[in-house]
């Protein structure tokens, strides 16, 4: 699953260090538009030397409605929400079935060390 960051000052700076790929980063948006099939990275308090981090965790994009009749699309979504000291977490929402956990901890793993920087 894909990595995405909404942009900021500190991954426009994590970007600038080559810690991160320009083309993972997205603009500022509501999270219903975050990508689907990925898991994006949001924060706040940026300047904070450790801020506040959330994962969101979009699974495969689906049609809402009856057969034959769209009433928009979604997808199942969970977050995992750390910060300030990192070590305590928060977990809330629907997990799609395409991610396991190793890789969900895995990205966790990547976030956090990137956050070190």
């Amino acid at each position: 699953m894909k990595l995405k960051w909404e942009t900021n000052s500190r991954v426009k700076s994590l970007a600038s260090m080559g810690l991160i790929q320009s083309e993972d980063i997205i603009d500022r948006t509501s999270t219903d538009n975050f990508p689907a099939n990925a898991i994006t990275v949001r924060m706040k308090d940026v300047r904070l030397r450790k801020p506040w981090v959330t994962l969101h965790i979009r699974g495969e994009a689906k049609q809402r409605g009856p057969a034959g009749a769209s009433w928009g699309s979604y997808a199942k979504t969970a977050r995992i929400h750390f910060g300030h000291e990192y070590n305590d977490y928060s977990l809330s929402g629907e997990l799609d079935g395409q991610l396991s956990l190793k890789e969900i901890g895995e990205a966790l793993e990547k976030v956090q060390r990137l956050m070190s920087h």
